[in-house]
């Protein structure tokens, strides 16, 4: 049941998808910059970065591998050799998941230290609590 959520809330949610997306791709134009490759500044071929991310990730999840390891790199090396090379396609790719994991960690760590004080699910909901074996 999601009675409860307003369509500002899930345009809000749509809009901070997309932002994670775009901040994805920039992470894979950093990753790029790094190696020497582009040149240009980070919105030159944004489109480009940011699809191949959102592309490996959801390839990633429709395989049912974990972290969708070896899918969002198999992604990023079809795509970006024709474009960077075939060398340049795969440190990128390796590259690009060693960032994001460091990333996880340090955002979950940052995260973990400065967590909010708990707050009781049916205050902010309104809601009563469910009982074991009933149907939602």
């Amino acid at each position: 049941q999601m009675h409860h959520i307003r369509f500002s809330t899930l345009g809000w949610g749509w809009l901070m998808m997309g932002a994670g997306w775009w901040v994805q791709g920039l992470s894979l134009w950093a990753v790029l910059r790094s190696l020497g490759e582009w040149a240009g500044g980070p919105l030159t071929n944004w489109p480009l970065h940011t699809a191949v991310v959102a592309l490996g990730v959801v390839g990633g999840f429709l395989a049912f591998f974990p972290g969708g390891i070896g899918i969002r790199e198999f992604v990023i090396i079809e795509v970006f050799t024709p474009v960077y090379g075939p060398t340049n396609a795969v440190v990128s790719a390796i590259l690009l998941r060693f960032v994001s994991v460091v990333s996880d960690v340090l955002v979950s760590i940052i995260l973990y230290l400065v967590r909010p004080p708990a707050t009781d699910y049916r205050e902010t909901v309104g809601a009563e609590p469910l009982e074991a074996g009933s149907n939602c």
